[in-house]
């Protein structure tokens, strides 16, 4: 089949557009029937046509009910003046499924097949459809995704979409244009705000990207809450009761009515006045995303507090029946707290959109302490790319970042992370059955001395054992402290292999001193065991990064001067690693390839911090909007007065990276 030229048209959900009417008389193509000379064998590439001339077609399909709970379906048309036996008839779908059909199609008749009797269902983000009689092919075609409620339909102009659906009816309001474009055409939406919110006045325009024409179509364009505008523009001031995403359908035809469009689905978020006293709260179904980043909704059933109560949360459209409670220590203070959630084992989150499965539970980490918001997500992506660069797995927490809104009111960006216990383990490729310990004072230092001074009460000072059996039970961290603290240098450096996974705890010592996170050399962060009856290896794992990149924990600016001193004096193991001569050199040729081949390389790091700012845009605002003012009053910040806005902060935060790349490099002679 040779395409001669394609066009471009735009339509969208809940407008009238322009239609074709559609008679029982219409006559669809039908395939070739004429015999081929010789019979094709099961060999053949090519199938053989249908052995009888058959006027039996899809004639119409709708892949998204507008009701959920409703079904895709397709419909069978018999366009012809006879019965038609379907005792030898399939349909395939993309995915290979196949449904034998049954019983006779009468001429005329149209027969709608619902997903139940297809035993699949139409895939809504697009997909392929064959149907035969024995092995011939009567008919194949692919199909893109389609607006909830928009069915594919065939008329007596060829296939079209149909915003009014009509199974077992002929379609009578399909849209099919009548121009072509003579360029390859993009299409895309463009929004003036990019990021509206309610009550903002939005100029858009749907057309072809550059270079492309979209010919003289007459086409129609809106969606459910806009005006009808032409050809793809117009404006818009939404109501504040208008949140949400509006979905905007762009198809492309070719000349050949037999060939369904090919469609694009563009998105335009329009976030929640969630400031001002007449808005209406968002349908928390519905209201999944805010300005490109997803929206959890929680509803806690009591007051929240350091212990779990029961809740209700709703993520990309599925309501969990759950537990929430608040985390943290200095932050269980802030005015927006951090979270834990924790979802029934049969009846998990699923994360699956940022490669984190399905979780029984998920860390909800404020940025209350950090304006610039991007803090936390920074040291856990480094500590990914050191992964990377090393070309080994560890345990890397992974994040996102969500806008909470916690009974219908808005709480801003969160910093979303994996739980660190036993089912983050099994993600990392372990068993999940061994000893996890959580470091929460800077007696986690393995020395036998107490950070503080005299001797610690127990070698485990400084930590909370989180998961393992016994539960009181510290025997193998207990013996790694004693290793570290008793040990000479040679011994260690002979020996440590036995104990904990050393490339780790280089790397470990690297993003620590990196990022200056004064708070994490010993404390803040997880050590793991996994199987400590057998064989004993730690495993390193960070947390809480708060304390980084140019301000400490309490938000007060650290200056981008670097030191190895404070990082031996508080982690034993950083004292061996950098007192020993061997692995003194073998720390400095790390340090040497992160800083210069690495994932450390300053234009990289500068590059993802950029990155992040864009991936947030106008949210960043947003929660500054709602935490702003309390932000600069809070008394945990002991008065402090430098304060800077979201964009002024990611600017300190880009310019203590490039000071601190000059300290640190000034240390190693690099």
């Amino acid at each position: 089949m040779r395409t001669i030229g394609s066009m471009l048209v735009l339509v969208a959900c809940g407008v009238d557009t322009p239609s074709e009417s559609s008679t029982d008389d219409s006559t669809p193509p039908v395939v070739d029937s004429e015999p081929d000379s010789e019979p094709a064998t099961d060999d053949s590439d090519t199938p053989p046509p249908p052995p009888t001339p058959t006027t039996v077609r899809i004639a119409e399909l709708l892949s998204d009910p507008v009701d959920k709970a409703g079904k895709d379906w397709l419909e069978l048309w018999n366009d012809g003046d006879t019965a038609i036996d379907l005792a030898e008839w399939t349909i395939q779908d993309r995915g290979g499924s196949t449904v034998a059909l049954s019983g006779e199609i009468q001429a005329g008749e149209r027969r709608v097949v619902d997903s139940d009797e297809l035993e699949f269902a139409l895939d809504k983000d697009g997909g392929s459809l064959t149907l035969r009689v024995g092995n011939a092919v009567v008919q194949s075609f692919a199909f893109g995704p389609l607006l909830p409620g928009m069915s594919l339909a065939w008329t007596d102009a060829g296939w079209g979409l149909d915003q009014t659906p009509t199974p077992g009816k002929p379609s009578l309001a399909a849209f099919r244009g009548v121009a072509t474009v003579t360029t390859a055409c993009g299409p895309s939406l463009t929004a003036d705000p990019a990021q509206p919110q309610e009550g903002e006045t939005i100029t858009f325009t749907v057309g072809c990207l550059s270079g492309a024409s979209d010919g003289t179509a007459a086409t129609m364009f809106g969606a459910s809450l806009l005006t009808p505008t032409k050809v793809g523009a117009g404006s818009w001031t939404p109501s504040l009761s208008d949140a949400g995403a509006y979905r905007f359908l762009a198809a492309t035809w070719t000349v050949d009515p037999d060939v369904p469009p090919e469609t694009t689905i563009l998105d335009l978020d329009v976030a929640d006045a969630w400031n001002d006293p007449k808005n209406v709260l968002v349908d928390p179904v519905a209201y999944q995303e805010e300005w490109g980043l997803p929206v959890l909704h929680l509803f806690p059933k009591a007051a929240l507090g350091s212990a779990y109560v029961p809740a209700t949360a709703t993520f990309q459209g599925h309501t969990y029946e759950m537990e929430a409670k608040y985390r943290g220590a200095a932050s269980y203070s802030y005015p927006q707290k951090s979270m834990t959630l924790e979802f029934d084992e049969k009846d998990s989150i699923d994360l699956g959109d940022w490669d984190m499965g399905h979780r029984d539970h998920l860390v909800l980490i404020t940025t209350f302490d950090d304006n610039s918001y991007v803090r936390q997500k920074l040291v856990y992506d480094l500590w990914q790319g050191l992964a990377d660069d090393a070309g080994v797995d560890r345990m890397t927490p992974r994040t996102f970042f969500v806008v909470v809104y916690v009974d219908g009111s808005y709480y801003g960006l969160y910093t979303a992370a994996d739980h660190i216990d036993d089912e983050f383990a099994r993600d990392m490729g372990l068993t999940g059955d061994g000893n996890m310990y959580k470091a929460v004072d800077h007696n986690a230092n393995f020395y036998r001395e107490s950070v503080y001074g005299g001797d610690k009460g127990t070698l485990h000072d400084g930590y909370e054992k989180k998961e393992g059996l016994p539960e009181n039970d510290f025997s193998d961290l207990d013996d790694l402290v004693a290793f570290s603290a008793d040990s000479d240098d040679d011994t260690f450096r002979a020996e440590a292999p036995d104990w904990i996974r050393v490339d780790e705890f280089v790397d470990w010592f690297v993003l620590v001193l990196y990022t200056s996170a004064y708070d994490s050399a010993g404390k803040n962060s997880y050590l793991y065991d996994d199987t400590p009856s057998t064989d004993v290896e730690f495993r390193y794992a960070p947390w809480d990064m708060n304390d980084a990149l140019g301000q400490d924990w309490q938000t007060y600016r650290a200056d981008a001067s670097a030191s190895t001193s404070y990082w031996m004096s508080m982690n034993g193991i950083f004292r061996h690693l950098l007192t020993q001569p061997d692995s003194a050199a073998e720390v400095e040729a790390r340090m040497d390839h992160l800083l210069n081949a690495g994932p450390l390389e300053l234009a990289t790091v500068q590059a993802h911090v950029d990155e992040m700012q864009a991936s947030l845009g106008r949210n960043s605002d947003r929660t500054w909007e709602k935490w702003g003012d309390r932000y600069e009053t809070y008394s945990g910040w002991r008065r402090r007065t430098d304060f800077t806005t979201p964009p002024e902060e990611v600017a300190y935060v880009r310019d203590w990276l490039a000071d601190h790349d000059t300290a640190v490099r000034a240390i190693w002679g690099l």
